[in-house]
């Protein structure tokens, strides 16, 4: 997945911004959807920032992390529209 997204944050790239990413994210959370854990089309390079952002997202959005209640919502799988919900939340 890195080697085929050029190792560039898949997020980032919808500001316009080209930015080095190093991991490999589940566009929908795992928690949120276990059967598509293994799905390569559920992945998406991230780059540390976007992640921390999206971690933030997920949890308000999904109820995902420890400790929290998993909400029942129908999963977002467009990265561009990730990317401007997550970032709008945190402005």
């Amino acid at each position: 997945m890195l080697d085929e997204q050029h190792y560039l944050c898949q997020y980032c790239k919808y500001d316009g911004i080209v930015k080095q990413g190093k991991t490999v994210d589940h566009i929908v959370p795992i928690e949120a959807s276990p059967n598509e854990k293994a799905d390569i089309s559920n992945l998406a390079v991230i780059c540390h920032s976007c992640h921390t952002l999206k971690t933030i997202w997920e949890q308000q959005t999904y109820g995902t992390g420890k400790a929290r209640e998993l909400k029942h919502i129908t999963a977002i799988r467009n990265i561009q529209t990730i990317n401007r919900l997550m970032k709008k939340e945190h402005d």
